[in-house]
């Protein structure tokens, strides 16, 4: 029995879809996804100023 045949890791390659700049989004999303990422980017970006205000 060969071993390494037992570990199947998912490794994600170029020919996926993925940006390696940005390793943890792929590059093809749905459009549901994509307007799910974009909200979750704005929330991000008020809560990183919220926190900018409350250093000051």
């Amino acid at each position: 029995m060969n071993k390494q045949s037992s570990f199947n890791f998912n490794v994600p390659s170029v020919q996926e879809g993925f940006d390696f700049q940005k390793p943890y989004v792929p590059l093809i999303l749905s459009e549901s996804e994509r307007k799910e990422v974009e909200e979750m980017e704005k929330i991000i970006k008020l809560w990183c100023k919220s926190c900018e205000k409350d250093k000051k």
